[in-house]
């Protein structure tokens, strides 16, 4: 079944395509009534998805290929080629005049790694710190000129099902950094923690990890909140750049809500905002399939890959293997270990890795259910490391909850 987010169909052509300005129709728009605030940007969002809704897009036949540079950390820097290659495809998008409020939609053509702009505008795709450019529909825009004009939305060509769909999405920028979109990141997603948190309740799903509990009476709330930071940000921009890192993830909540990463698929298979997989190996039931086997009381939609893009569910199946993970660590340490300060440390690492290598490290390391020391994870695999890197980062900044004071 098709994600609810992709609709129509682009066409494939042979022939070069051309950039240009779309001729919508609109209302005219009252300067008076203008600013610069989170309602009146959604306003402009829901807008513009209204604008593009019609304009129809093309995507080649033949992928032209193109290199991008990708820099690392680790325990030293390393800067790489990378290798891609890609079809010609057009691309609308939904440009904001930041004075005046006037909206206009320009198709864009992406010509291997070359952005063509329409006659009378500059529209440059930005460089990421990690040297990340062309990023699908999350790609980053700046516009040179027209001046104080932004990039609100785009309509991206996208595969689905074997054929070519339009996505509709609002890629993070720099110039949508607002402070109130930021903060209308933060609140959708305490809200759907606790939307999640809520839904385990009404169903009584009960905890694996302590007999006797509810679920979400295990773990705190604030466990779960920093899932999409760990999951979504870059450790090289997280540590070059934590503002950046930090706002990247609450802009593209604050401006997508439900649709956020829906379409996120990396080369392991993890899907969705939490990057949540399903690989059957040998028969056996991947993560998600065994999590909705072993909480049955849950009732996840049985659909992996539309229930990693719904943030609800997906929030659900977090937290529940998070849960499932404690009790494996209860086995091997004890109950005690449910109240160690670094409890959140070692399901956040559990979960990104298997929780075997979290057991093989705390004994590594000497560490015992009681124990609090700093370097307990070095024993982990190096993404697993980075991982923490950023959990300590986000507590330290005190992310998401400044955001919602």
């Amino acid at each position: 079944m098709p994600l609810p987010w992709l609709v129509a169909a682009a066409k494939k052509s042979s022939n070069p395509f051309r950039p240009g300005v779309i001729r919508v129709k609109k209302e005219a728009v009252k300067n008076s009534s203008w600013s610069f605030t989170e309602p009146q940007i959604q306003a402009k969002i829901k807008e513009g998805t209204e604008l593009v809704k019609n304009v129809t897009l093309g995507v080649g036949d033949e992928k032209i290929p193109y290199t991008e540079k990708r820099i690392r950390s680790g325990e030293s820097i390393s800067v790489s080629s990378q290798k891609f290659s890609d079809y010609e495809r057009e691309i609308a998008l939904v440009l904001l005049h930041q004075k005046s409020g006037k909206l206009d939609v320009v198709k864009i053509v992406k010509r291997g790694g070359q952005l063509v702009s329409p006659p009378g505008y500059q529209i440059n795709v930005v460089e990421r710190m990690n040297g990340i450019k062309w990023n699908h529909w999350a790609t980053q825009y700046k516009v040179v000129s027209p001046k104080d004009t932004i990039v609100i939305l785009n309509k991206y060509p996208v595969e689905a099902n074997g054929t070519i769909e339009y996505f509709v999405y609002s890629p993070f920028s720099n110039d949508l950094a607002h402070p109130e979109i930021l903060k209308e990141g933060a609140r959708y997603l305490n809200e759907v923690v606790e939307r999640a948190r809520k839904d385990l309740r009404d169903h009584q799903v009960m905890s694996r990890s302590v007999p006797g509990k509810l679920v979400i009476d295990v773990l705190p709330a604030d466990f779960f909140k920093h899932l999409p930071f760990l999951e979504q940000s870059d450790l090289l921009e997280a540590l070059w750049d934590s503002d950046y890192a930090i706002n990247r993830v609450l802009g593209t909540l604050g401006s997508n809500k439900d649709k956020a990463w829906t379409l996120s698929s990396n080369y392991a298979g993890a899907n969705g905002w939490v990057q949540f997989t399903d690989n059957w190996k040998r028969g056996k039931p991947g993560t998600y399939s065994s999590i909705a086997r072993l909480y049955p009381m849950a009732k996840l939609n049985p659909n992996f890959k539309e229930g990693a893009a719904d943030h609800v569910n997906s929030m659900k199946a977090a937290i529940l293997l998070y849960d499932n993970n404690l009790g494996l660590l209860v086995k091997e340490f004890g109950t005690d270990i449910a109240q160690n300060s670094k409890l959140d440390e070692f399901l956040a690492a559990a979960y990104n890795g298997p929780p075997s290598k979290v057991i093989s490290s705390l004994n590594q390391s000497g560490s015992t259910a009681t124990a609090t020391r700093s370097n307990w994870f070095e024993g982990l695999f190096a993404e697993t490391e980075g991982y923490i890197a950023k959990l300590r980062l986000l507590k330290e900044k005190q992310v998401p909850q400044k955001y919602l004071d």
